[in-house]
């Protein structure tokens, strides 16, 4: 039948029952596509979906270095780096008194504690108030309150027991990162003074001192912490009331970074 196929004319009989076929079959065959491009084109959809969202991780972990890498080398003493060149300034060195050691987060307390456990402890050179950062952006997250052999507790910068030495990056207004609790997204910039400007959408990062220039900090200087959102201030009050939003996602932490120093750090009773 294949051979007779090719060789009949055009209007053989085999290419007549062929024809015949195809229009009977046609109705299934555009049913049978209707049915199935909506299935198609929702995976088409959900595959874009996935590229674009693996992009978008991408380009928003570039920005993070990035913004991580400017902070730091912005809030450096001396003449302002050339930010054009962003590869070279991200590749600059951070925290140099400090050595960095990843830890993953083994349980998440956020719900009623401000608290995770992370897979670090004393054996791995972990101490307390040692600073720990987010593993992408290089952000502050908190500090090491408790230490065990193998695990720590990391007190979150959103705790009202947490308290940070900061500064407004571009303004130099000086005061302390205050946490409020978990129900509030935002912590107090405090005792900044009236005299000083903040605006919205500048930048707060650590301080690296207590109190003026003489007592140092736990936290070495130029952590980006996060945005300020929120400026009131009252003529009965000394100080301004600033509310910074962290940069830190501390509801989806999985691996931190903790600070581990390499000289001896201010020692508290």
């Amino acid at each position: 039948m294949i051979t007779g196929y090719f060789r009949e004319s055009e209007g053989g009989v085999l290419h007549d029952m062929q024809s015949a076929g195809a229009r009977a079959l046609e109705p299934f065959q555009i049913g049978a596509a209707r049915l199935v491009l909506p299935f198609r084109d929702a995976w088409g959809w959900f595959d874009g979906l996935i590229d674009a969202k693996s992009e978008n991780e991408k380009l928003r972990s570039q920005v993070d270095e990035y913004r991580a890498a400017l902070v730091e080398a912005r809030s450096r003493p001396g003449p302002a780096p050339d930010v054009t060149d962003a590869t070279r300034v991200a590749a600059a060195p951070r925290y140099p008194d400090f050595r960095l050691l990843a830890a993953d987060v083994i349980f998440d307390g956020m719900g009623y504690q401000q608290q995770i456990v992370i897979s670090a402890g004393s054996r791995d050179g972990v101490h307390r108030y040692d600073p720990v950062i987010a593993r992408r952006g290089k952000v502050l997250v908190g500090h090491v309150s408790k230490v065990a052999a193998s695990t720590a507790v990391v007190t979150l910068i959103t705790d009202r027991s947490s308290a940070v030495s900061a500064y407004v990056l571009e303004r130099r207004a000086k005061g302390s990162v205050r946490g409020r609790g978990p129900q509030h997204s935002t912590v107090y910039l405090d005792r900044v003074p009236k005299q000083e400007v903040v605006r919205l959408g500048d930048e707060v990062v650590t301080a690296g001192r207590l109190s003026g220039e003489n007592y140092p900090s736990f936290y070495p200087r130029g952590i980006a912490i996060g945005k300020v959102t929120a400026v009131h201030q009252s003529d009965t009050h000394t100080f301004k009331l600033v509310h910074v939003t962290p940069y830190a996602d501390l509801s989806g932490l999985d691996r931190v970074v903790v600070l581990l120093p390499r000289k001896p750090l201010p020692v508290l009773p």
